[in-house]
């Protein structure tokens, strides 16, 4: 039998009472957004449809994706007004998501907030994965032959949605074997460049306006938050193709002329270098290749 103190009974009710107030603050302020009410803790809260968004992400747009059916979404927001939960709505439907709308308070968001203990773990370590198709990918391998091809890939998505510029973007560096990109805001345009076999290329220069929406669709993909712009951060994520996963490490740097954003690829195929290729002499590379072979060894051959 639990006991219950009298100072214990009346948290309680003013948690009961405060939890009230705020529900009968939403139906008010959802007559002037004109924006249905709704209280998250007499709905039931899909797992499945709860992790179409991180939880950082999800925490930092105080929104909850709570209900799915296919590629359309319900989901309650605090403040449709706020620039962190524009952004994830606009990527949203750049990914082709429909959703409905739905005013909620903190405390309705917090109850939804707790189902991301029930989001399968394999899953949550994987929550900040974006596809790249493979057919996409040896599709542009085709038309990218070099880096002028490269150039013209990339200016060509200028007008599209930030996701199809960052997929194209990615896509490029892969075919070229790129191991980072470089985006360096300078006072007319952003500078994009790559780094190949350790020297950077000079690739493309991106419009502020398309920056703005680039960056914030990396920060978003790297759980970075979106609201900070004068602090470094860092994140990551990965790429899903058939041939295994390529983490992508996502560095931003405050600099006079705006956020500087560097994307480092690990690609398993592209620091796989062989001994020839390193330019090492025949009979290093042999005596090398002999110690490889046998175990706790030791190199004793010092010349030809």
């Amino acid at each position: 039998m639990t006991i219950q103190f009298p100072e214990d009974k009346a948290k309680r009710k003013l948690e009961i009472l405060r939890a009230k107030e705020a529900e009968e603050s939403v139906q008010l302020l959802a007559q002037k957004h004109g924006i249905p009410a709704l209280d998250l803790s007499r709905v039931p809260i899909e797992v499945d449809a709860l992790k179409r968004i991180p939880e950082n992400t999800s925490r930092t747009g105080l929104l909850a994706v709570f209900q799915a059916a296919g590629k359309h979404l319900k989901i309650g927001l605090q403040n449709p007004d706020r620039e962190e939960t524009q952004a994830i709505l606009k990527h949203l439907t750049e990914d082709h998501y429909t959703y409905d709308l739905f005013l909620v308070s903190l405390h309705s968001l917090a109850h939804a907030w707790e189902s991301y203990a029930l989001v399968p773990e394999e899953y949550a370590k994987s929550a900040g994965s974006i596809q790249v198709r493979n057919d996409r990918i040896a599709e542009l391998q085709k038309e990218i032959t070099g880096l002028p091809q490269t150039t013209e890939r990339i200016e060509k998505t200028f007008t599209g949605v930030a996701s199809e510029i960052l997929e194209v973007m990615l896509a490029g560096a892969l075919a070229q074997s790129a191991s980072d990109i470089h985006l360096e805001p300078q006072e007319e345009k952003i500078r994009l460049r790559f780094r190949l076999d350790g020297v950077l290329y000079d690739i493309a220069f991106v419009p502020h306006k398309v920056y703005a929406l680039l960056l914030s669709r990396i920060k978003l993909i790297s759980e970075l938050k979106l609201n900070i712009h004068d602090k470094a951060q860092d994140g990551r994520f990965t790429i899903k193709t058939g041939d295994g996963d390529i983490e992508v490490r996502v560095s931003t740097l405050p600099g006079p002329q705006g956020e500087n954003t560097v994307l480092r690829i690990l690609n398993p195929k592209a620091i796989s270098v062989s001994f020839e290729q390193l330019g090492m002499q025949p009979w290093i590379t042999e005596a090398l290749e002999k110690e490889l072979k046998r175990p706790n060894g030791m190199i004793l051959t010092t010349g030809p």
